[in-house]
């Protein structure tokens, strides 16, 4: 018993010494440190927002870029393939052929 007395001692005393030292060096008023936190916490999410938005612009940018690699690409390599989608239809019975002759493991 001696000892879980001493050690609560020794907590209670340890909590007020912080408690002490934390009132006496805080640099200024609970709710002015609170305020400072809350302004700081609101420019972060700001300036994470503006980098958010100039990421996607970025990014709506390159996709644009793709697109236009990929329609001259294509302008360039494929001008007489058919645009219609039954010139590439395939036939169940033609997959199924194709199929049988290829090798198994």
């Amino acid at each position: 018993m001696n000892n879980r007395l001493s050690l609560l001692l020794a907590a209670a005393a340890g909590f007020a010494g912080g408690l002490l030292t934390g009132l006496l060096a805080a640099p200024e008023a609970g709710h002015a440190t609170r305020r400072r936190l809350a302004d700081s916490a609101r420019g972060s999410t700001r300036w994470m927002e503006d980098r958010l938005h100039a990421l996607e612009a970025q990014l709506g940018e390159i996709e644009q870029q793709i697109e236009d690699a990929g329609i001259s690409l294509a302008d360039q390599y494929l001008p007489g393939l058919p645009d219609d989608e039954a010139a590439w239809a395939v036939e169940r019975d033609e997959i199924d052929r194709n199929l049988r002759r290829l090798p198994r493991r």
